[in-house]
């Protein structure tokens, strides 16, 4: 989600990003939009798997996570 909003200070922040994981259904605050638009669905079967590669570093305040 691109520019999402903030609850706390009421305002987007933006120029920022935001992932949500999981299943999951939500509204987007005024202000906010999804990165690529609303997109398709796709499960996988039992003998298929996805190859992703990272493309921004990831802090979680525990471990630093190298894209790449």
């Amino acid at each position: 989600m691109l520019d999402p909003f903030d609850l706390k200070t009421k305002s987007n922040k933006y120029g920022e990003k935001e992932q949500r994981r999981g299943e999951l259904t939500f509204f987007l605050q005024p202000g906010e939009e999804l990165e690529n638009g609303v997109q398709d669905v796709r499960v996988l079967g039992e003998e298929e798997a996805l190859l992703l590669k990272a493309r921004e570093d990831y802090d979680d305040g525990t471990n630093k996570y190298i894209a790449g």
